[in-house]
């Protein structure tokens, strides 16, 4: 047998050989999701916790990342504004805090509220997804309160990686 002839049944036995496992995973897909649809959006069998596990994670954690964003980009520009007013950053930092304060807890906080009939009797996805969104959005408003204003002073006093223009 040629060397070409044997090189090319070996990439042929693999190619079959790779299609035979990417249709087992493809099968395993379908079932996999056609028992979560099935379950309402549960995995049952039990987690580390002995609960069952919650399939549709993935939308519902990434969802407060963009609340953080647009919150702290808020923050930042109102404690630019301030910069550029002549502010000292200690003031700044405070003044954009307070002035935030309300319209983010009215924005987090209805938005928890009105999460929570859902999260109680939404059934098992909705449940699933709002615990997510209450959970991640209290975290984030921690975040926009606490540690943007620490990291921002950080990388202004300290690391001099912003600069301020202020007194």
């Amino acid at each position: 047998m040629a060397r070409g002839t044997v090189l090319a049944r070996l990439r042929e036995d693999e190619f079959e050989t790779g299609l035979r496992k990417a249709d087992s995973q493809l099968a395993e897909a379908k079932s996999t999701l056609a028992h979560s649809l099935r379950h309402g959006g549960r995995d049952r069998r039990p987690g580390i916790d002995g609960r069952a596990i919650r399939i549709h994670g993935f939308p519902r954690d990434r969802q407060p990342i963009g609340v953080i964003v647009s919150h702290v980009i808020v923050l930042f520009d109102y404690i630019e504004g301030r910069s550029e007013q002549g502010a000292p950053l200690e003031q700044a930092l405070l003044d954009a805090g307070i002035a935030r304060l309300q319209p983010v807890m009215i924005t987090v906080g209805s938005t928890i509220f009105g999460l929570i009939p859902l999260a109680i009797h939404g059934g098992p996805f909705w449940e699933s997804m709002c615990d997510g969104q209450i959970g991640g959005l209290a975290i984030a408003n921690y975040i926009t309160k606490l540690l943007a204003p620490a990291l921002y002073a950080i990388f202004a006093l300290d690391l001099k990686l912003i600069e301020w223009s202020g007194k």
